[in-house]
């Protein structure tokens, strides 16, 4: 039950993060039920971060949960889409021109 509500989870994050992604690229607004549902898939996964320390006297960010998690996944996917929505370079992201092709990269 919990690995289909994961499976569930992931594949509508996809969509949203592709959904968000065209907009940008179209230069519209995105959907706000999809910035919702990333927001709450950035949020869950935020909870789970803590600072940590580095042998070299350095601290970076790192992630407090169980390694078996089955979301676990979805927290970085939902980080690294935050960071590059975040990230003021948006005109790096394109949509493959192909023939059929709806690939989407930066």
């Amino acid at each position: 039950v919990e690995a289909t509500s994961v499976k569930e989870r992931a594949i509508a994050l996809r969509e949203v993060i592709y959904r968000i992604s065209l907009a940008i690229i179209h230069q519209t607004a995105p959907h706000p039920t999809d910035l919702e549902r990333l927001n709450q898939e950035v949020t869950s996964g935020y909870s789970h971060l803590k600072i940590t320390h580095q042998p070299s006297n350095t601290f970076t960010w790192g992630w407090n949960g169980e390694v078996t998690a089955l979301d676990q996944m979805l927290w970085r996917i939902a980080d690294s889409a935050a960071e590059l929505f975040t990230g003021g370079e948006l005109t790096r992201i394109r949509q493959c021109g192909g023939e059929g092709c709806g690939w989407l990269f930066e």
